[in-house]
């Protein structure tokens, strides 16, 4: 069993960054974890709403993330950073 970080977004290179680290057996099963994850706290349409703070609340109707599990793949598992998990 080890531990996979999945990155699947820069924040330093672009508007959003996404990480998990998971536990798997294997870079498929890491990816299958993330994918049931994501799909979890998703909502129907994959978007993660985000609460609009009070002092701008007038301003901005509604912040909503839209994510798509299914793009995930093992290229998206980081290849030396993997680490052995103690069970």
């Amino acid at each position: 069993m080890g531990s996979y970080l999945i990155d699947l977004g820069n924040s330093n290179d672009g508007p959003i960054g996404i990480v998990l680290r998971v536990n798997a057996s294997t870079k498929a099963d890491a990816v299958e974890v993330a994918r049931r994850a994501l799909n979890l706290v998703t909502g129907d349409c994959n978007e993660v709403a985000l609460r609009v703070p009070a002092e701008i609340k007038d301003e901005v109707e509604y912040i909503h993330f839209y994510l798509n599990p299914n793009a995930i793949t093992e290229t998206d598992v980081g290849d030396d950073d993997s680490q052995e998990v103690q069970v």
